[in-house]
């Protein structure tokens, strides 16, 4: 298998790419490929390339594109990831297995319990994660990360196209609901804060006919909840 290197640095008519800074760093320094040798590009937007490499210098390497690499049909349903941010780098982590999973979406909640604001500082960081997620997964598009925002405008925006799936200790097992779904239908999963959603918040996702969903007689952490029912859905 290739390596993997992610450019937003492409122009297919003249058929080059450029790698700079962290990725040519990556090429250059810890994989040590040399002039000659190839490898499998991609753009975060769901296309790869393979590449030779055909210039190098400390900073920079230059590929020719040999040939763009068909990738499998994208699936008809988006799977969303609505979660309340978990302290630290326990985020870093809950967004890196998410993307390694197919997750589409990620939605960072503001509940009436969220002590975590994700802010702008540390999207760089979370940019990376992603990148080296998608190099090690296979994965050739970006999760999506949406900004912030409320529970309540969460699900107005989202109830109409997604079925709402709540992770709750009072719910039923996932099985039991995707008997009743279609194959094709758009998901929301919703997962709350440490201390849980609230009574209100629960109502307010019923209300938009949201079903709730059981992990189990365990009580999890937010991050452990959010990759568990991811990967659950992800496998139905």
């Amino acid at each position: 298998m290739t390596s993997r290197f992610y450019t937003n640095s492409i122009d297919v008519n003249q058929g080059t790419a450029l790698l700079e800074e962290g990725e040519a760093h990556h090429l250059l320094h810890v994989m040590r490929l040399k002039m000659g040798e190839e490898v499998t590009l991609f753009d975060g937007k769901g296309n790869a390339w393979r590449g030779r490499i055909t210039k190098t210098d400390r900073r920079r390497a230059e590929l020719e594109l040999l040939d763009q690499i068909t990738v499998a049909t994208k699936s008809s349903r988006e799977i969303v990831l609505a979660v309340a941010p978990p302290k630290g780098d326990r985020f870093r982590w809950l967004v890196e297995k998410v993307t390694e999973l197919g997750i589409n979406r990620l939605i960072p909640l503001k509940t009436e319990r969220t002590v975590v604001d994700p802010g702008a500082g540390k999207m760089d960081k979370l940019k990376q994660t992603m990148i080296s997620a998608c190099k090690q997964c296979g994965r050739n598009e970006f999760l999506a990360f949406e900004s912030q925002r409320s529970w309540e405008v969460c699900l107005e925006e989202y109830h109409q196209t997604h079925h709402l799936l709540i992770a709750h200790p009072n719910g039923a097992e996932l099985r039991d609901i995707f008997v009743k779904l279609e194959p094709s239908q758009s998901l929301l999963i919703g997962v709350g804060p440490e201390g849980g959603f609230t009574e209100e918040e629960i109502d307010q996702a019923l209300q938009a006919q949201a079903s709730l969903v059981s992990l189990g007689d365990s009580i999890l952490r937010t991050e452990t909840a959010a990759i568990s029912l991811s990967a659950a859905v992800m496998l139905q």
